[in-house]
């Protein structure tokens, strides 16, 4: 599997490296025009709580610019992994991405949107983790789609336009970041 890329994460580690790299960063942010102050923090007297206030802020600043360069790709096809407290479950659904997007992380309590080989987007809350693949329709799909959405259950739906070779192909990241098309 290919190294992600990450458009956002609750995880800091994954947006901003290492927790040494973090602390450097914190200090040259908040002491570079004050060196005596720079050399006092970085021998561990930072208030943990002022680096976790910086790297909360950081993570909001980030998470505004993920929604904001985020280009709204309409139909999309999501299939999903979906862990509850009693099991995991297939799902699917098929719509915009911007929408899709809101729906997964509705009610997460952790998650990273990333792509690998197409775009990807990991949850998890108090009762598991989930896993949903993100793919962009052809026109083709999209027309079978729209010609047997009321005719097959929504899992025989997206399986069939994953499987079905022209239906669906993969996203990348100047498909769905302005910053990067």
């Amino acid at each position: 599997m290919k190294t992600p890329i990450y458009l956002y994460s609750t995880d800091e580690n994954e947006l901003f490296g290492t927790n040494e790299q973090i602390l450097e960063w914190y200090n040259e942010e908040n002491f570079e025009a004050h060196s005596d102050e720079k050399a006092y923090h970085k021998a561990r007297d930072v208030l943990e709580r002022d680096v976790r206030d910086f790297i909360d802020f950081q993570l909001e600043i980030c998470y505004e610019d993920f929604r904001r360069e985020l280009i709204d790709v309409p139909d999309v096809l999501v299939l999903a992994d979906i862990g509850r407290w009693n099991g995991r479950y297939a799902g699917g659904d098929v719509g915009n991405l911007d929408n899709m997007i809101s729906k997964i992380l509705e009610n997460e309590d952790y998650f990273s949107v990333y792509i690998t080989d197409t775009l990807r987007v990991d949850t998890s809350n108090h009762d598991a983790s989930s896993y949903f693949t993100i793919y962009k329709l052809t026109k083709k799909g999209k027309q079978w789609y729209e010609n047997n959405e009321y005719k097959l259950s929504p899992r025989e739906l997206h399986e069939h336009l994953r499987k079905t070779k022209g239906y669906t192909r993969k996203l990348k990241l100047k498909d769905v970041s302005a910053a990067w098309a």
